[in-house]
């Protein structure tokens, strides 16, 4: 189930002795506010912007029309995203002018909604995809 919940972004946890199994909850706001030497002792960032990728591809198998589907997700298609706010893959394109690296996934799908959805999750579960 972890495997399955990870495959298609979802989150997966144990809460009182019972199972949840859900889609994340990116609309809610997830602002913190930290005030030095109170809640906050330290503060080290780090960006890493090595293999960066423009978008994701995960291609599966329609056993039924005995064609290949295709998902795609580029960017400005991560899941959560803040509108009004650059995400990782507008940030490397400012600096990467030409980045047209594409991450390509084989995975079992049954839809083109399937193939679509895992990408985003792709997109937005390996770190160094965006």
């Amino acid at each position: 189930m972890k495997k399955l919940a990870e495959r298609n972004g979802f989150k997966l946890y144990v809460f009182n002795d019972t199972l949840f199994f859900k889609e994340p909850a990116n609309d809610k706001s997830g602002v913190v506010t930290l005030e030095w030497g109170k809640g906050l002792i330290s503060f080290s960032p780090q960006v890493n912007i090595a293999d960066q990728v423009s978008g994701v591809e995960v291609r599966g198998w329609d056993i039924e029309k005995k064609e290949q589907i295709v998902g795609k997700a580029q960017k400005g298609d991560e899941l959560g995203r803040d509108q009004g706010r650059k995400s990782g893959g507008d940030i490397i394109g400012t600096i990467c002018k030409k980045n047209n690296t594409v991450l390509h996934a084989r995975l079992p799908v049954y839809s083109q909604q399937d193939a679509d959805q895992q990408a985003k999750a792709c997109s937005e579960s390996i770190p160094k995809a965006w």
